[in-house]
């Protein structure tokens, strides 16, 4: 999946949330992302623990005092592509479902 967008300021923090649904019994699922083909990361999504279905990655944190500093968006347009698979695709059971996607 890959989602395109722009943005027009410096100053302010993004994140990327998903929302989505994985099998109890299933695999687990990995997602992997990358933003402006620069900056990459993997989330392990738990089959036993999908109380939470959300996930959320910070794409911009400016607050310099902090240890996770960072900011992985450009002025203007932005690319984030994200790979989802199950770390166990044998298991007739196993499903991912994602529901939404949301730039905040």
């Amino acid at each position: 999946m890959q989602v395109n967008f722009k943005i027009n300021d410096y100053s302010r923090p993004y994140i990327l949330e998903l929302a989505h649904s994985l099998s109890k019994d299933g695999s687990d699922c990995k997602i992997e992302w990358t933003v402006n083909e620069k900056y990459k990361g993997t989330i392990v999504l738990r089959s036993d623990d999908m109380e939470e279905n959300q996930t959320i990655v910070s794409l911009r944190n400016v607050d310099i005092e902090s240890v996770n500093f960072h900011d992985y968006l450009t002025l203007g347009f932005n690319t984030i592509k994200l790979t989802m698979s199950l770390l166990d695709p044998s298991k007739k059971s196993s499903y991912y479902t994602p529901s939404a996607l949301i730039i905040l």
